[in-house]
């Protein structure tokens, strides 16, 4: 009995327990579902979501603790109904079953062992749901002080942004209306620029093929008067036979024609092809421009076509002409050799009693064929002219770069200032400069852009005014005679060169300078020698101001890690905006001009080899035309050396006498190129040296070297017996 009293007190404790159990799981219900209505109210999300998850664990727990207890408690239960049932039988059988009883009690104790033990398991949960719940309430109290505090910290930002949304739109309500500008493309410089470029590309299109097109008519010339003048037999054959002068004609008229339009559709590839590309390429060092669309232009190749026909079709027809016009018993005999003249050098007596007999006979040949004296001295001076012009445009654009930097300007960098920085920060900045061992002296400038207003230009201009002595920094100087200038008075300018000429100013005309609204009225003093860009000095007193942007500074020769690091120590303090090495400014314009030598290549090979074909063509006719006179001088006793003197010396001659004439025709088209490409921002050097004309001259000479060398191996086949059979 007393047994069972205690099994009930379990049960009741265990019960006691069971109900707190319960009471702690509803108030986890609750707080579970007041988290719940946080997150739905989007209030402290993600903390609350944690703290649920926690709730939600103490939930599972507190569920399976109670489960245990209830199955404990029908455990005991179920002991309890044991038991008596034990006592029952244990009455009836006590002295049988004394040691089911036993056995009994045994369990009873171990079932309570396992019941303290469960109960003790059961406080230390509770005691740690209780630290849990604590510290989930401290924890949800300290979030919604944090709370109040976002609150009103939010509002505090609200309420500043919209201040600040009210004035933006006060700024906005006080912008007046904008005023649009509508501008050309003539207005962006860099088109303009690229326009006239293509100007100038058309008109060097209209010079050359001129050259071009009158060597052809000559080498055309004298090509077909070659076969003419050799089948003169065959023409008075066909004229004797009956055949019209115009039949006969057509023979050569179809061979120029399969000729000129075979090489008129080879130049049309070349031309719509290679030489567009090359020029392309130039230019695209120059300007930013996409790839080349090379697109087939009937018009330019019919037009080439057609020019090339008819001047065929011209030479031709007037080879032709000349022979035809005779009988055709004077067309059956060998054409009789031009009778000899006096020419204007025997009337130099002194001169001529001293020439050798070869030389006398040489001269006279050279004046008795006016012809081929005249086809080869132009041929020959067109060709040397057109080489020369290669060689000249090189030196005028190579010259470009090492005049400016070398010569004009002497200075090595130009380091720019940043707006803000006063005059009191820049004077410490230059003293700071000073002290680097690499600086070996420095200018103050200042340089800005300006506007011209009494002249309509779009030229980009720079005003340049020294505080300082300009002279080892800059070279005033007068580009022929290198006069050295000085500013000579107030309200007086110095222009350089190029901008005179596109501006067409003169000496003492008058400038309206506008440099920031600020009006300058000078007039202009002398023009200064200058290639890139434009530039106008004015002196101190007429600049009227104290303010320098700009410094030019002297240094030795520098590496490119000594140029590094000076930039960087002039970077230093942050008041430099800018710094410029002339070195890298030299490149680029080098780089840049560099692509004007695939003209000048382009033009002096095709220049050699129009001179080749030049000499050749007439050294032909020239042994073609004499057959029977060369065979006679051979029959009289001449060598085949003495032979090959007599014809090369006239050769010689009528080089010579082309090249002198090249040199003047080279210079005049040397500048006409030169004037045609130039571009408005810069100038290119006019002069052409000495080596240009020497290697020039020597091209011309080795082509006629090579001439000469062909032409011995002909000679040497001429047949004396052959050749001086009658015809009769």
């Amino acid at each position: 009995l007393n047994t069972i009293s205690e099994i009930e007190k379990n049960i009741k404790e265990l019960e006691n327990q069971l109900t707190l159990k319960t009471e702690v799981l509803n108030k986890l219900n609750i707080e579970k579902e007041n988290l719940i209505n946080l997150i739905n109210d989007n209030i402290d999300v993600d903390t609350n979501n944690t703290k649920l998850t926690e709730v939600n664990e103490k939930i599972s727990a507190s569920k399976l603790e109670i489960e245990i207890l209830n199955k404990k408690i029908n455990e005991l239960k179920l002991n309890i109904d044991t038991i008596n049932t034990n006592i029952i039988e244990t009455e009836k059988k006590l002295s049988d079953e004394q040691k089911n009883i036993d056995s009994s009690f045994k369990i009873l104790k171990e079932n309570k062992e396992i019941i303290n033990k469960s109960k003790n398991e059961a406080n230390e949960k509770i005691n740690s749901s209780r630290i849990k719940l604590n510290n989930a309430y401290q924890t949800i109290m300290k979030n919604k002080e944090e709370l109040e505090s976002k609150k009103i910290e939010a509002k505090k930002k609200f309420e500043d942004a919209d201040i600040q949304i009210k004035n933006a739109q006060k700024e906005i309500n006080s912008l007046e209306k904008p005023t649009w500008y509508i501008l050309d493309h003539n207005s962006n410089l860099g088109f303009y620029q690229y326009s006239q470029d293509v100007d100038r590309i058309n008109n060097l299109g209209k010079v050359f093929p001129f050259v071009f097109f009158v060597v052809a008519i000559l080498i055309c010339l004298t090509s077909i008067t070659r076969m003419v003048e050799e089948e003169r037999n065959q023409l008075g054959t066909l004229k004797a036979l009956g055949y019209s002068s115009f039949q006969i004609m057509t023979k050569y008229i179809n061979y120029a024609l399969s000729a000129t339009v075979v090489g008129s559709i080879l130049g049309v590839l070349i031309g719509f092809s290679i030489l567009p590309k090359v020029i392309f390429m130039m230019y695209g060092m120059m300007y930013n421009i996409g790839d080349i669309l090379l697109d087939f232009n009937i018009y330019y190749a019919l037009y080439g076509t057609i020019l090339a026909i008819i001047c065929t079709l011209f030479a031709t027809v007037f080879a032709c002409y000349k022979e035809l016009k005779e009988s055709p018993a004077s067309l059956m005999r060998p054409k009789a050799p031009k009778a000899g003249k006096r020419v204007l050098l025997e009337r130099i007596h002194f001169i001529w009693k001293r020439l050798s007999f070869n030389r006398k006979v040489t001269f006279r040949n050279v004046f008795r064929h006016k012809k081929r004296f005249l086809m080869t001295v132009i041929g020959i001076s067109g060709c040397t002219g057109l080489i020369i012009s290669g060689f000249g445009l090189k030196d005028c654009v190579t010259g470009m770069v090492p005049n400016q930097y070398d010569k004009v300007f002497n200075y090595d960098i130009e380091v720019t200032f940043k707006d803000n920085v006063t005059i009191d920060e820049k004077d410490e900045e230059i003293n700071r400069i000073l002290s680097n061992d690499k600086i070996n002296d420095l200018i103050r400038v200042e340089k800005t852009s300006i506007k011209l207003d009494n002249k309509n230009t779009n030229q980009t201009i720079q005003l340049i005014v020294p505080f300082d002595d300009l002279d080892e920094f800059i070279n005033l100087s007068d580009r022929k005679t290198g006069k050295k200038y000085k500013f000579s008075s107030n309200n007086k300018i110095i222009v350089t060169e190029k901008l005179a000429k596109l501006l067409d100013l003169k000496s003492n005309d008058k400038l309206v300078i506008n440099n920031d609204d600020k009006i300058y009225n000078v007039k202009i003093d002398k023009f200064t020698e200058n290639y890139l860009h434009h530039y106008i000095y004015m002196d101190k007193s007429t600049y009227d101001s104290d303010y320098f942007n700009t410094l030019l500074i002297k240094t030795g020769d520098l590496t490119e890690k000594e140029e590094n690091e000076l930039s960087n120590f002039l970077r230093k303090n942050n008041k430099i905006a800018d710094i410029t090495f002339t070195n890298s400014m030299r490149g680029i314009f080098d780089s840049t001009m560099k692509n004007f030598g695939y003209v000048t290549i382009v033009l002096i090979v095709s220049a050699g080899l129009l001179a080749f074909v030049v000499l050749y063509n007439l050294a032909n006719v020239n042994i073609s035309e004499r057959k029977r006179e060369l065979a006679t001088i051979k029959v009289l006793g001449f060598y085949d050396k003495e032979v090959y003197d007599y014809i090369g010396r006239e050769t010689t001659i009528l080089t010579i006498i082309g090249m002198a004439l090249g040199i003047l025709i080279g210079k005049i088209l040397t500048m006409y190129i030169i004037t045609t490409c130039e571009l408005d921002f810069f100038m290119f050097n006019t002069k052409i040296s000495i080596n240009s004309y020497i290697y020039s001259l020597l091209i011309t000479l080795i082509f006629t070297f090579i001439v000469n060398i062909t032409t011995y191996f002909a000679l040497k086949k001429v047949d004396m017996i052959e050749s001086l059979k009658s015809v009769e």
